[in-house]
């Protein structure tokens, strides 16, 4: 019995071995023949739904200037169909179907409630509440007591009180840093720009609405009332993808391309989504 249970996980090892070296030259196969499909239906002219069949799966954003301003909430939580939480470093889809961009609420001006974030730098920058007097500090303590386990946000970890202290006071440094220098960029930054740059979709009617990620950032960014920030487009909705389509030409990528561009500040240059 024991003998036949070791043959059997060996056998399974050596299958998922060879699984690891055929995944990449599957993957990329498989991508070289979506572009490929997708170059050939776009040169014959066809159909945004045609075209939309082969519209290759592995987009990858880059940061896009908006208006600051002109970012939408949604009314509590992010819908099922753009929430890309957990899957932060894997290719998009470039077009989202669904009634998802109905859920925002258009009077609201800052993110609900929930964002712990957003709350406590307001309670730092304008009402000048101590450290310790703030929502998310009350937050990363009850997490660590009652838990009795680490706070973790975006990569950052929490292991003690004198920590969760540490942790915020950073935020001082860098509303201090973007009051003096300026709002940069994840990317300009060196870090991941997908996995840390703040995250937006565009509805049906072009609105830019708020997904995930910098709740910080973009709260100190009101405070400060900056124009304009950089923001990782992560889906467009499908109907606003086939107005696109019929305004600015007969690729669909392109057109949902010049229509963001259409959307970002007009008076500085910025890089557009593009598909490796």
């Amino acid at each position: 019995m024991f003998s036949k249970l070791k043959q059997l996980l060996k056998n399974l090892s050596g299958r998922l071995k060879v699984q690891w070296l055929i995944l990449p030259i599957y993957r990329d196969t498989k991508i070289l023949f979506q572009h490929s499909a997708y170059y050939f239906v776009n040169k014959t002219n066809a159909s945004f739904s045609n075209q939309l069949r082969f519209l290759p799966g592995d987009y990858w954003p880059n940061p896009v200037l908006v208006d600051l301003p002109s970012i939408y909430y949604f009314k509590d939580r992010v819908p099922a169909e753009v929430c890309f939480w957990g899957e932060i470093q894997t290719p998009l889809s470039l077009i989202t179907d669904g009634d998802w961009d109905l859920r925002i609420d258009e009077s609201l001006i800052e993110p609900p409630d929930a964002m712990i974030g957003f709350r406590t730098m307001y309670e730092m920058f304008v009402d000048h509440i101590p450290i310790e007097g703030t929502t998310q500090y009350s937050h990363i303590c009850a997490t660590l007591i009652d838990n009795n386990q680490a706070y973790s946000h975006e990569g950052e970890v929490v292991s003690n009180i004198e920590e969760a202290v540490a942790y915020l006071k950073r935020y001082e440094i860098l509303f201090d840093d973007i009051r003096n220098n300026g709002y940069k960029s994840q990317q300009e930054l060196g870090n991941y720009p997908v996995r840390y740059e703040i995250n937006v979709c565009i509805g049906r009617a072009g609105q830019i609405i708020y997904l995930a990620h910098g709740t910080h950032r973009l709260a100190i960014a009101q405070i400060l009332g900056l124009k304009s920030i950089p923001v990782i487009v992560r889906t467009v909705h499908r109907n606003w993808a086939e107005g696109c389509f019929n305004k600015y030409g007969s690729d669909v990528f392109n057109a949902i391309c010049t229509g963001i561009r259409e959307l970002k500040n007009p008076d500085v240059d910025s890089a557009v989504p593009e598909v490796l």
